[in-house]
């Protein structure tokens, strides 16, 4: 979510930037700014959506929803040879059979999946899959055990100090 009025850089600058990068991250402009050419310039940039302030918080959760329906799709993301991942349905696949995974290992999977090639900090997986509970190191190190055990070829890499991530498969 952005601003348009940031100090230093201000959001169409940012997610120009970001957009350059060929980050496809869905972005949303929360802002005061209600003008046409704002809302003009804001897309044209790749913002997929545009709230007007003052809003309603149950809205702003409603078309978060909707982009992130929009982009998981019923897409499938292949991990290795044998391996895919479906966004929609977070399930796991080997060999075009599912993987009986649990809801938090699917959780754990799906953040790794949708951040593909990127290290992911153990700190933001263990909010996402614990609901921002207060857990420790052990237990993510655990569940992604319990997920590499059911698996036959491992495709969840460990990088010291930093996390995990999950290699691109071309």
């Amino acid at each position: 979510m952005f601003d348009i009025n940031t100090p230093k850089k201000n959001g169409f600058e940012t997610l120009k930037n970001i957009r350059e990068d060929g980050i496809k991250t869905p972005a949303i402009y929360i802002t005061a700014q209600n003008d046409i050419s704002h809302v003009q310039k804001a897309y044209s940039l790749g913002c997929n959506d545009y709230i007007r302030k003052p809003f309603i918080l149950e809205e702003l959760e409603l078309r978060i929803n909707q982009i992130l329906y929009k982009t998981m799709g019923e897409e499938d993301i292949k991990l290795t040879k044998n391996y895919k991942f479906n966004l929609h349905t977070m399930q796991l696949f080997f060999k075009n059979n599912p993987v009986d995974l649990s809801q938090q290992e699917k959780e754990l999977l799906y953040i790794l999946v949708k951040n593909i090639g990127t290290i992911m900090n153990p700190e933001i997986i263990k909010y996402y899959v614990w609901d921002g509970s207060d857990i420790c190191d052990n237990t993510l190190r655990t569940k992604i055990k319990k997920i590499r055990g059911k698996l036959e070829e491992n495709f969840i890499i460990n990088i010291r100090n930093s996390g995990y991530k999950i290699e691109k498969y071309d």
